[in-house]
């Protein structure tokens, strides 16, 4: 009988801690089935990869009229990429993502599409869209 008293006072002192514990089992559930885990995951591949966003940019760089438009084109930072969208296909050999980018004139976004080859990124597509004048680049399109 005293055991059972003991029992009962320490769930009774703790159950606001037992609900909370079983929102965010709850939470984490929702989250990751309604497919934003797998967004974040995403995210995160693309945060990690830095030649998937360099050598897209090295592509831009080269083409005269984004720098007419931008001027030189400021690296992508991290924040961009955390920003953007991003959604990996294929067992992630394939990539769609659109970061933001800034030129000393102007900025615009950056949309790619590309296939990951022997572990190297093959660019089908690599698109700015301007902001100000609206209107997109084709800075390599394969398809």
């Amino acid at each position: 009988m005293m055991l059972s008293k003991l029992r009962r006072s320490k769930i009774g002192k703790h159950w606001k801690w037992l609900v909370i514990l079983v929102a965010i089992c709850l939470t984490m559930g929702v989250i990751i089935g309604s497919g934003i885990g797998a967004s974040t995951v995403d995210i995160a591949k693309a945060y990690a990869d830095d030649t998937l966003y360099e050598n897209a940019l090295s592509e831009v760089y080269k083409n005269e009229l984004v720098i007419k438009n931008l001027g030189v084109i400021k690296p992508i930072d991290k924040m961009a990429i955390l920003e953007g969208f991003v959604a990996y296909s294929d067992g992630n050999e394939k990539v769609k993502t659109t970061v933001r980018i800034h030129g000393e004139m102007g900025r615009g976004k950056l949309d790619i599409e590309a296939n990951k080859k022997n572990g190297i990124w093959e660019y089908q597509i690599i698109n700015v869209r301007l902001i100000d004048p609206k209107r997109t680049i084709n800075v390599l399109k394969l398809n």
